[in-house]
């Protein structure tokens, strides 16, 4: 059983139980010249630029020490939609006014080792998740724009390392990119960062969280409503 859906568990057994734009980062740049400023310069306002931003994020990242794979469309504030996968098994994901909500199949939920009654109860139900609930933080940062771009800032992309290096202007989905890199032992991160400032895809290998995502639509923006009360099971409610 794999320890991301056992989390899953663990919530819904302790309810049981009782338990601005981009202008205002980059002013007075010129997106043009972006090539010509130090790797470690590009790094960090591409950082700060793509954070304050509604976007959408694709690709695969490790959570709960799984491999999993995201499709979400989120804002600075920390909501989000879409859907989470590991294995065979997909979610639809929603993040709202202080909790997250899931909605998957009976394979789902067997996959998360929750009871048998509670599979068929939680089959094709938006579930929700309070920030309450122990662990719950955890499912929070698959929406949270800071998680997503941590290994940004911590590695030497932003601080100067001796490891940290610009490529070549290129293109990646059509857009013009230009690649910083930084390498620490075995950890490398990378990322693509558009002419205009944005970054277009990150991808950290090496480390005990690699992950490879894509992002796009920059300022798209993204409101999220939380299911109607009628159609959730409240974990808090099943105490």
């Amino acid at each position: 059983m794999t320890a991301w859906p056992r989390n899953l568990a663990l919530f819904a057994c302790a309810a049981t139980l009782g338990a601005t734009s981009f202008a205002g980062t980059m002013r007075g740049q010129d997106p043009n010249d972006i090539e010509d400023l130090p790797a470690e310069e590009i790094a960090l306002k591409a950082h700060d630029a793509t954070e304050v931003v509604d976007l959408r994020a694709k690709g695969k990242m490790t959570f709960w020490s799984e491999q999993m794979r995201i499709d979400v469309a989120l804002n600075p504030q920390g909501d989000c939609a879409g859907t989470i996968g590991q294995g065979g098994n997909t979610a639809e994901l929603i993040r709202a006014d202080d909790a997250s909500y899931l909605k998957g199949d009976a394979d789902f939920w067997k996959a998360a080792d929750v009871d048998s009654d509670m599979v068929n109860q939680f089959a094709d139900q938006w579930v929700k998740i309070s920030d309450q609930l122990e662990g719950a933080e955890d499912l929070a940062e698959l929406c949270a724009l800071d998680s997503l771009l941590e290994p940004v800032v911590l590695s030497d992309l932003t601080r100067g390392g001796p490891g940290v290096t610009k490529g070549e202007v290129h293109k990646i989905d059509g857009k013009l990119a230009i690649p910083v890199t930084a390498k620490d032992g075995d950890v490398a991160v990378r990322i693509e960062v558009a002419t205009e400032g944005y970054i277009l895809k990150l991808t950290e290998n090496g480390s005990d969280e690699p992950r490879d995502v894509a992002f796009s639509e920059f300022n798209k923006p993204v409101k999220v409503k939380a299911p109607d009360a009628e159609d959730v099971i409240d974990l808090v409610g099943l105490r």
